[in-house]
């Protein structure tokens, strides 16, 4: 009894050991190491006085590191390899669609449990738009694992949605995780 208890113990523990983990800065990788601010983030600077005073609000941290200094926010992150997952959309405007073109928009939602949509093997894979006129597949880089990180998500998922669902662009949202936090 006590061996077969063991033996059970320790294959659970094998599979603890070696299960996945979260990383900072990965789609669904939590709220660490991203470009996103949370509007309780934003920082706020005034220059000039009287009516000539002008405040600008940073709802980003492009141009710099990421919120906890892991990746970068910076142009040159690229080059060094170190941007944080959401930079393409948050900073560099890059969301892999042309707006207003009349485009039909796949997007791809990832959540708390999932790090990419395209796994090998898995059902969980971008649309196959090979077929279909004018069409685009787009995984949604947004930054997601708890309610922190859920809020940054869903406000990158509005930058895709501003940048790639408007005008004569028409938009097809597939959630999976939890990103039906984000979009439901």
């Amino acid at each position: 009894m006590i061996r077969t208890t063991l033996t059970a113990l320790m294959a659970a523990a094998s599979v603890w050991l070696v299960a996945p983990t979260a990383q900072a800065g990965k789609v669904g990788g939590g709220d660490a190491g991203r470009c996103e601010r949370l509007e309780s983030e934003s920082v706020t600077t005034c220059t000039g006085k009287g009516k000539n005073r002008v405040c600008v609000t940073e709802d980003t941290y492009c141009g710099g590191p990421g919120n906890d200094g892991s990746c970068s926010c910076d142009a040159g992150c690229a080059v060094a390899g170190n941007c944080c997952t959401d930079y393409e959309p948050v900073c560099a405007g890059n969301f892999q669609c042309t707006p207003d073109s009349g485009q039909i928009v796949f997007l791809h939602q990832g959540g708390m449990c999932s790090t990419q949509w395209d796994y090998s093997g898995s059902s969980d894979r971008l649309a196959d738009v090979s077929g279909i006129s004018n069409a685009v597949s787009v995984d949604v880089h947004g930054v997601q694992t708890d309610s922190t990180g859920t809020q940054v998500a869903a406000k990158t998922f509005a930058r895709y949605a501003d940048a790639c669902c408007t005008g004569s662009n028409s938009c097809i949202v597939y959630n999976y995780s939890n990103g039906d936090n984000v979009v439901g």
